[in-house]
């Protein structure tokens, strides 16, 4: 049945603590489904494998986190400037960690812990 499923929760932060908020964020273990959450505002975050938030597999996981630009906007001149603003904020993101192939972020996920701080170095 494949490795037990444990409630996985937390935020993403850039190196000087700032929150990441919407954020896509994804855990893959080893031969083993992925994980899925979306940061909010505040950069928290909580992970779906099959339903919602269930959270993810026990065991190491390489992780990805990709911003997610605009979305919900339209063309007034306020959602104008927040996309410049989320574009400039995206900008200073490195890209390297929205690639399975280039992410250098890890997390372990174990039983007796749910809260997971990840640090975009």
């Amino acid at each position: 049945s494949g490795p037990r499923i444990v409630p996985v929760s937390g935020n993403v932060k850039a190196a000087d603590g700032t929150p990441i908020p919407n954020a896509f964020i994804v855990f893959y273990p080893e031969g083993f489904k992925s994980a899925t959450g979306r940061t909010d505002e505040a950069g928290k975050f909580s992970l779906t494998t099959t339903t919602l938030n269930d959270g993810a597999a026990v065991g190491e996981h390489r992780v990805t986190v990709t911003p997610v630009i605009g979305e919900g906007l339209g063309t007034s001149e306020e959602d104008l400037r927040k996309m410049d603003k989320l574009r400039r904020e995206f900008k200073a993101f490195d890209l390297k960690y929205s690639s399975l192939s280039s992410t250098d972020l890890r997390v372990t996920i174990t039983p007796d812990k749910s809260d997971y701080e990840i640090i975009l170095p």
